[in-house]
């Protein structure tokens, strides 16, 4: 059986300190503070936990709301139909992000349902420097026990930021067992440089895939644009090309350590 809650957390001069639960005193049980709410609201700042900081105005409440993961819409002002599929992967990997929050945590159902209007101006999946990945959002309620949630922007890239941010100000509270999400919300963001990247050396350290996937899915979750990935040099080629096999074959550091197209 999952054990009682120890620790409730105050936010004291900008960080969360631990305080025992009083457990002889209902009260102090049900107005206890996880520490993943305490650090969503006590940052110093007026942006909560939503990272990169936001670059435009930015309003973000203090009323926690609990969410009902199985109840979540989503919505197309003006459906695109070369963005279906991208948007499509982008809500389900929302839906993973909410889950992967509990930790192997059972989450309490009910709660408030979630709709999620999105509004993109073009159906255009070009990614430079000068693609416009700004992004608007709004939540507000509940009412009639649901969230209403808007993201409007000028491209899908930029809808998929704000969705990004939305995730960020939802956070598993592991007392109640309830995800919870800000409200009176209303965030304007767009990336400070057009380039935003990581560089990742795996000629001369061999990474293996599932730590590339996971790496990619931490550039996402801070809104960065650019993968420039070092995959050969002259320590080791490790890329298979079915044309050129002898170069893997001879180049790698091992039969194991290698990237094929499949």
């Amino acid at each position: 059986m999952p054990s009682e809650p120890v620790w409730s957390y105050r936010c004291i001069g900008g960080r969360c300190k631990k305080t025992a639960i009083d457990h002889s005193k209902s009260d102090t049980v049900s107005k206890a503070i996880s520490l993943q709410v305490c650090r969503l609201l006590c940052d110093g700042s007026s942006y909560g936990t939503v990272w990169p900081r936001p670059t435009g105005d930015a309003r973000i409440g203090t009323d926690l709301v609990h969410l009902d993961l199985d109840g979540m819409i989503f919505d197309w002002v003006v459906e695109h139909d070369l963005l279906r599929d991208r948007w499509d992967a982008s809500v389900q990997r929302f839906r993973g992000q909410l889950k992967n929050k509990a930790v192997e945590e059972t989450i309490r159902s009910g709660g408030n349902r979630l709709k999620v209007v999105v509004e993109v101006g073009s159906d255009s999946l070009v990614l430079n420097h000068q693609t416009d990945e700004s992004y608007k959002l709004m939540i507000k309620g509940p009412q009639e026990h649901a969230i209403a949630v808007s993201i409007k922007a000028a491209t899908y890239f930029g809808a998929r930021h704000g969705l990004e941010t939305l995730a960020q100000l939802i956070v598993f509270d592991d007392i109640r067992n309830e995800l919870l999400v800000l409200t009176d919300v209303l965030l304007q963001d767009g990336p400070k440089y057009p380039h935003r990247g990581l560089s990742l050396d795996t000629s001369r350290n061999y990474v293996d895939i599932a730590s590339l996937k996971r790496t990619i899915d931490t550039l996402a979750m801070v809104k960065m644009n650019v993968l420039h990935w070092h995959v050969t040099d002259s320590h080791s080629f490790p890329l298979v090309i079915e044309s050129q096999p002898l170069l893997s074959k001879f180049g790698a550091y091992n039969k194991k350590q290698i990237y094929t197209a499949v």
